[in-house]
């Protein structure tokens, strides 16, 4: 929203205004002026991956082709940690806040989004079973996949359940 004499403008155009002096003289101003969009990503996204893979690049959807993005340490103020960059792969888990910009004139999204990185642990499931023929004894190993796609590790070991004879 921009102010210009008496009226309150929102949209690209060409605007005329009557200015008048102490002196009462009148002045016309035209003014040229261009609205820029900048994309408001909302008020969150969330972003899982696995740990022991490389953490998952971060990045706003539906920008426009002359926006970008510089990713911050904070809402608001801070430090920024990536500039220029749509795609971002940060080190590890946290909040990363990104502020949309418009490459050509410079204009900055209203607020920043937050963007949390969430790092699921492998999980393992060790499951001992009691066998009663001491030639099943052993391990079995297999892999499979959570609801968010981390590695599940599943072993099972198979004991003896058969005491050893002692012979006197």
């Amino acid at each position: 929203e921009y102010r210009f004499g008496n009226q309150t403008l929102n949209q690209t155009g060409l605007y005329q205004e009557v200015f008048i002096n102490q002196a009462g003289c009148d002045s016309i101003v035209n003014l040229s002026l261009e609205v820029v969009e900048v994309t408001q990503a909302g008020n969150g996204i969330t972003v899982e991956g696995c740990e022991g893979a490389n953490p998952p690049n971060l990045n706003i959807p539906n920008l426009r082709n002359e926006e970008t993005v510089d990713w911050y340490d904070a809402a608001v103020g801070g430090n920024v940690i990536a500039r220029d960059r749509v795609r971002f792969r940060p080190n590890g888990a946290g909040s990363y806040f990104a502020e949309i910009r418009n490459r050509p004139h410079g204009c900055v999204s209203a607020e920043r989004t937050r963007v949390e990185l969430i790092i699921y642990p492998v999980e393992v499931n060790v499951e001992e079973v009691i066998v009663c023929e001491e030639e099943n004894v052993g391990r079995d190993t297999t892999y499979s996949f959570n609801e968010v796609g981390c590695d599940v590790l599943n072993i099972t070991d198979r004991i003896s359940g058969i005491s050893p004879v002692t012979r006197i």
